[in-house]
């Protein structure tokens, strides 16, 4: 699963009873910062709402995980939109030498190389 090639996944795993695959998900935002190597900040929305909602979103109504994923020393970066959409689906892979391969289909398509440094997820905020 996609979420065994990132850090930090603990808070994750206690929303769902099964994390859903990256499929049709929601591209909210990515973010190139840096100069070489890069750093990319990814926020996605997760089409299948939690199962286990904290309190806290309960209260003002959300349901969704908005999920920011960052990758350090990112060499290669390429991206381009092929229709106003912001729906794709993601894959995250290992390249085998504690790096990451994040590569995304659909309305928008990108693949962003890390080398010898794996991707974490920062923070997940709720949402509607």
């Amino acid at each position: 699963m996609w979420y065994e090639n990132i850090d930090c996944t603990e808070f994750l795993k206690r929303l769902y009873n099964e994390i859903p695959p990256l499929e049709k998900i929601n591209l909210i935002n990515i973010k190139v910062r840096g100069f070489y190597p890069y750093k990319v900040e990814l926020i996605i929305r997760l089409p299948k709402s939690v199962d286990y909602p904290p309190l806290k979103w309960t209260e003002k109504g959300f349901n969704y995980p908005y999920i920011h994923i960052d990758l350090a020393n990112v060499v290669d970066v390429f991206l381009e939109q092929h229709s106003p959409g912001d729906e794709i689906s993601m894959e995250i892979e290992s390249d085998g030498n504690d790096g990451l391969v994040v590569k995304s289909y659909g309305d928008i398509s990108f693949e962003i190389v890390s080398k010898n440094v794996g991707g974490l997820i920062q923070k997940i905020e709720g949402g509607d």
